[in-house]
């Protein structure tokens, strides 16, 4: 088969590793990809929201399967056109998705269909938002409608470090905001794959997104994660399919195009099992993905392909893991100071033992030797009968990892601690 992945980071890596183990004959390109994922890929110089010159490069390489992974490309409306053109595409159209690319969407969509979730309010217009902080009960989240590269998720205790973030969002004129009650509990990511009308769940995922120890620090896209999420049992994920899923997705389908791809669902769970949605996403997460590529033994493009012509039922009673435990934790590289930019060598990677997944974020290649700039580096990820044996493999192997200004988050890998 000829595929393209439309997107650019850590995911669409591991994505297009995964899919070179499970199918070395395939061809696979990635637009725009990066040069880590030039070891088993061709990248392809086209912007993900370039619709036209993505469709003109499918039909001139008789691309047979289109996955898009990037939500930019998504809300872009590239589904749509591949749709229209007739050609087999793997991702949720724009419409459809709406629900999953928007925050605020997000919270009326769950509102309306009673989807439970913590209390909320948006705000298009900055004095609303400063009088709901004054009133508020602390602790809050502030967002940002988008998901984005940066921080877009702000937790704060104080009506000061609320007026202090919405300076921060209102400086950089970000047009709406999402003002959402914190819920104490046990966060994880619930994963499904779709047709539009049948939901088969893929595997739950426990993300550590706080930058310091013990959750402390500010809020990332992910610094960690493990799976499958222990605590999440049969009679649970009946509840999360019936409570969440399966009500966002006849929704989906009553007002535009049924939703068809990967959902995902951030959920917390508290200490009576109540469930409160948080927020949905078009495709696996990072670091949740590399967990998941490491776990899941059915043919990945096999399970698109069945969500893209409609047979997942058919095809898939349910989907094959390993009955393993992986947890992925990711590695930063902290400047020396503000506006630091200097580049640091990466060492010692072919020291680490043969089954420890790696993904890379942000490095060059340069030389014959990988540079690490400042931010996410790499992840590591290892997989043993129990999360107890995958933290020890990957204690074990970190510290062959070396580059100026390393940092990870030492709790994540300790026996003791499990969220």
């Amino acid at each position: 088969m000829q595929i393209l992945v439309i997107g650019k980071g850590a995911k669409e890596y591991t994505l297009a590793k995964k899919i070179k183990e499970q199918r070395p004959e395939d061809i696979i390109f990635v637009a725009p990809g990066n040069q880590a994922i030039t070891d088993f890929a061709t990248c392809i110089d086209i912007q993900p929201n370039n619709a036209n010159e993505l469709i003109d490069f499918a039909l001139a390489n008789e691309i047979n399967l289109t996955i898009i992974s990037d939500e930019s490309a998504i809300d872009a409306g590239v589904t749509d056109a591949f749709n229209e053109t007739g050609l087999m595409v793997f991702g949720p159209d724009k419409d459809s998705a709406r629900f999953a690319t928007s925050k605020a969407i997000s919270k009326r969509f769950m509102y309306k269909l009673q989807i439970p979730t913590p209390k909320f309010g948006i705000f298009d217009k900055e004095n609303a938002a400063r009088t709901y902080i004054k009133s508020a009960s602390y602790p809050i989240l502030i967002k940002t409608d988008k998901h984005q590269d940066g921080e877009n998720v702000y937790l704060c205790h104080s009506l000061r470090e609320a007026t202090n973030i919405l300076n921060k969002l209102y400086a950089i004129e970000e047009p709406k905001i999402v003002i959402e009650n914190y819920i104490a509990g046990r966060e994880f990511s619930f994963y499904v794959a779709t047709d539009g009308y049948n939901a088969v769940p893929i595997c739950a995922v426990v993300p550590y997104k706080y930058a310091s120890e013990k959750d402390g620090g500010s809020i990332t896209k992910g610094v960690g994660a493990y799976a499958p999420a222990v605590f999440i049992d049969d009679a649970l994920t009946r509840k999360i399919l019936q409570k969440i899923i399966y009500p966002a997705l006849s929704e989906a389908e009553k007002n535009s195009t049924p939703y068809t791809g990967i959902l995902g669902a951030d959920i917390i769970i508290d200490d009576y099992n109540n469930l409160s949605a948080i927020e949905f996403n078009t495709f696996f997460k990072e670091p949740d993905i590399e967990c998941i590529t490491n776990l899941i033994e059915d043919d990945i493009i096999d399970i698109f392909k069945a969500c893209t012509v409609g047979s997942l039922a058919d095809d898939y009673e349910y989907i094959k893991l390993k009955d393993k435990s992986a947890i992925s934790i990711v590695l930063t590289k902290i400047p020396h100071h503000l506006f630091d930019n200097e580049q640091s060598t990466l060492f010692d990677l072919d020291k680490l033992d043969d089954d420890i997944g790696i993904t890379l974020y942000n490095t060059i290649d340069k030389n014959n030797k990988i540079l690490v700039k400042a931010g996410r580096a790499l992840s590591l990820t290892a997989t043993a009968s129990t999360l107890g044996r995958a933290k020890k493999k990957l204690r074990d192997n970190i510290d062959l990892i070396n580059f100026n200004g390393k940092k990870f988050r030492k709790d994540i890998i300790e026996q003791e601690y499990v969220r």
